[in-house]
Formats: C-alpha cells, sequence, structure tokens
C-alpha cells in the first residue's frame, strides 16, 4: 500500500520523505535469503544479534528503501555507523535516513534532500504495567520543569500516555539532530499537547525550522494470524521530527515549507496515521 501526504503548500518543494511501516512478525523463514544483500561483517553481527528476526529484517528493509533512492541493488549499499552509533550510507548521492523498531514492528524514513530526519515508535503497551509512582519518575528524568508542570495537572489515566508522546517526539528530534540521547531529554522541550510547543531547543538546533509529525500505527489480526491472539502488540505511537535548514536552500527556510510523506506499509493488515503536529 503507498499513500502521499502532503503537508502545506510552500514555494520550493523539498524532496519527498519516503516512510515504511514493515513487520517483523513471522518471517523467520526469510532470514536466509534477506541476508543475501548484507555485507560480511553485518551477516555476522545480524546472525547472532538477540531477536535476530527484527535485526535481521529491519537492516534488509533499510536496504531496499535505500536501494529505492540511490538506484543500485540492495547490496551494493555501503552502510557505516557514525561517530555516535548511527547507520549512514557511504554513497555518491546524498541520502538521508533514521530507522526505528518496537516489539515485532518498525519504521524508516529516508529523503535525498537536504533534511534532518528521526523517528522514533513505541509500543503503547510498554507503559501499561508501569505503577504510577513509576510513570512519575521516567517523567522527571525526560520532562523540562515546565513540562512536569504541565504533566503534574493530568488524570492518572492520560499522564501514560502523554508520557510517551513526548519520549517518541523527543527521541525522533534527537536523532534527527545527530546527538541521540547524548543530549538529555529534559533540555528540550517540545511540549506534551497535540500541537508541539518548540520553545527550548539545544545551540545546534538552532539554524533548522523543524517540524514534527505524529504517528500511530495500528496493527490488525492478518488472515493468516491466529484469531484472537493477544500476545501480538497490536497499538504503536512515535513521531517523526523534520529539520530544514534556514535560509541556505531558498523557499525551504520557513518551517511552513512543504513537506511530502509518502507512505508504503510493507505487510498486512496496518493502518496508519501521519498528523502534522506542529513547527517552529
Amino acid at each position: 500500500m503507498n499513500r502521499e501526504t502532503v503537508m502545506s503548500r510552500a514555494r520550493d518543494d523539498p524532496e519527498p520523505i519516503l516512510l515504511t511501516i514493515f513487520s517483523a512478525l513471522g518471517r523467520e523463514a526469510e532470514i536466509p535469503r534477506l541476508l543475501t544483500m548484507f555485507s560480511e561483517s553485518e551477516r555476522a553481527r545480524f546472525s547472532q544479534h538477540h531477536g535476530r528476526e527484527n535485526a535481521v529484517v529491519t537492516r534488509a528493509t533499510l536496504r531496499q528503501v535505500l536501494s529505492s533512492l540511490l538506484r543500485t541493488e540492495p547490496g551494493g549499499i555501503v552502510i557505516e555507523n557514525d561517530a555516535h552509533g548511527r547507520p549512514r550510507a557511504v554513497a555518491r548521492r546524498r541520502v538521508e535516513f533514521s530507522v526505528t523498531h518496537t516489539a515485532h514492528v518498525g519504521a524508516i524514513i529516508a529523503t535525498t534532500g537536504r533534511l534532518a530526519l528521526g523517528i522514533d515508535l513505541e509500543w503503547r503497551g510498554r507503559v501499561k504495567p508501569w505503577t504510577d509512582d513509576a510513570v512519575a519518575r521516567m517523567a522527571r528524568r525526560c520532562l523540562t520543569t515546565d513540562e512536569r508542570t504541565e504533566f503534574d495537572t493530568l488524570r492518572d489515566d492520560e499522564k501514560r500516555n502523554a508520557f510517551l508522546r513526548a519520549w517518541t517526539r523527543k527521541e525522533a528530534f534527537l536523532k534527527a539532530l545527530g546527538t541521540g540521547l547524548t543530549t538529555p531529554m529534559r533540555h528540550v522541550h517540545l511540549g506534551l499537547g497535540d500541537i508541539p510547543d518548540l520553545r527550548q531547543l539545544p545551540a545546534p538546533a538552532q539554524g533548522w525550522a523543524w517540524r514534527l509529525l505524529d504517528l500511530d500505527v495500528r496493527h490488525t489480526p492478518a488472515a493468516c494470524e491466529p484469531a484472537g491472539d493477544t500476545a501480538v502488540p497490536r497499538d504503536f505511537l512515535g513521531a517523526i521530527a523534520v529539520g530544514l535548514p534556514r535560509g541556505r536552500t531558498g523557499g525551504l527556510a520557513e518551517p511552513e515549507a512543504d513537506i511530502t510523506v509518502r507512505l508504503t506499509i510493507d505487510a498486512p493488515g496496518f493502518e496508519v496515521s501521519v498528523t502534522d503536529s506542529g513547527s517552529r
């Protein structure tokens, strides 16, 4: 399934962002074939990886996405890790991407445009068994002072979803920034509401115009799955962060610049919603 979502209209369109949602569920039999597109070092590393099915399917899907952008065979792409451990493609043509996976579901965003990209996806059920005290402790670790004040006004039944939404937005943003969790989440204010409040950003982020897109993924039972299998995680929440360089590419200087997301669902039984939730 392919779907395109256009977030407003600008003077100059950046290259579209490809968003791929995929699942590793029940794909163990494909692993030998998928490993054939890996480098020798990747085969050695991923064959022994804890949670091998998820890891192999994720890297193979990444290679297929990059292959479509770079117009080359998946096995011919060189992928290396940068100083922060983030994978990068070594290629003549510029390509930016970000990868996430949780439980059996993963997501990849990629573009050849001059954009900074970050994505995070989390299973909603991850926080359900947490006690109220555990949720509050995690909130103190990752929220700014103002965000914690807002968090404390919420009902207990609202706090888990608000925390998870804040976590995914910050994780996606810090991936796009390129620092990951080496920048403490509590130093980044993005807000907890439906419309983000990007009032406190690290110095490296100041030269960019930022957009946050909220992501909701629902996996309904496919025909091949056992009916009523409650052990399979179904509901996922995430975020996409997009950075546009200010004043460097003509009409892309403002956060209102057009963002086109082309969605591919690479597995049956998924419903995906992408919401343009805010900008700065």
